[in-house]
């Protein structure tokens, strides 16, 4: 027991000899990422530090309802079924999204859960209008769950 307690407060002892050769964060975009990885410690104070991330991950969800045309193609590609649309047709024309294609309904409720959602990124893959993004936006921890569903509605 004492051997044990002995080896504990060695490794103790060895951290705090190093707690002043902190290392700088490195993105992992970077070349030699893994190799500093390796050479120093570890350990980030986040949230103060933060390592980079990737731009081509696939975070939080995003909706820009104004540019969606109400295709459904993201509802129906969804594996885990974490999109609701319901959708009222128009006979007027409601404009033009950003990329020059025309808006013909009102959107009474568009649901993303995120609680749900497997983050595959196929809804955006999908989206002729590119309405739907994920941002680059990961640390979005909540106590509620009912905060992970984002509603959206443009329907009066």
């Amino acid at each position: 027991m004492i051997k044990e307690l002995l080896q504990g407060l060695k490794l103790t002892i060895k951290h705090f000899k190093n707690f002043p050769k902190r290392r700088k964060p490195v993105s992992i975009m970077d070349d030699n990422y893994f190799s500093e990885i390796q050479d120093k410690l570890i350990t980030l104070r986040y949230p103060a530090e933060k390592i980079k991330v990737p731009d081509v991950g696939r975070y939080k969800l995003e909706l820009e309802l104004d540019d969606c045309i109400g295709c459904d193609l993201c509802a129906r590609i969804c594996p885990v079924n974490c999109i609701t649309i319901d959708k009222v047709r128009t006979k007027d024309d409601l404009g033009k999204t950003r990329n020059g294609k025309p808006k013909r309904f009102y959107f009474k409720n568009f649901e993303i859960d995120l609680a749900q959602c497997c983050y595959c990124g196929l809804c955006t893959t999908v989206c002729p209008t590119d309405c739907l993004i994920m941002t680059p936006e990961y640390d979005y921890s909540t106590k509620n769950r009912n905060d992970l569903l984002l509603k959206y509605s443009n329907y009066q």
